[in-house]
């Protein structure tokens, strides 16, 4: 399914994960194609930002295209 992790900075040049949203109605047979949409997603959010100038509208259209934020998340990074 589409996730999108979001890192935070707790010193400087190191990063931790802070939260992570998925859109679990949108499964994808192959991570590729996951991966892609989240991307066309994000640069969607991030265009409705640059329109109206608010960091609350990237959070706006992420939710109405469906992410939900996941508890106790884990990444596991290949």
């Amino acid at each position: 399914m589409p996730s999108i992790a979001c890192l935070e900075q707790v010193r400087p040049n190191e990063w931790e994960y802070h939260f992570v949203i998925v859109r679990p109605e949108d499964l994808h047979t192959g991570e590729e194609a996951a991966v892609a949409e989240a991307t066309r997603d994000l640069n969607k959010a991030f265009a409705s930002r640059s329109q109206s100038m608010s960091d609350v509208a990237v959070a706006q259209s992420l939710r109405s295209a469906g992410y939900v934020s996941v508890e106790g998340f884990d990444v596991v990074e290949s």
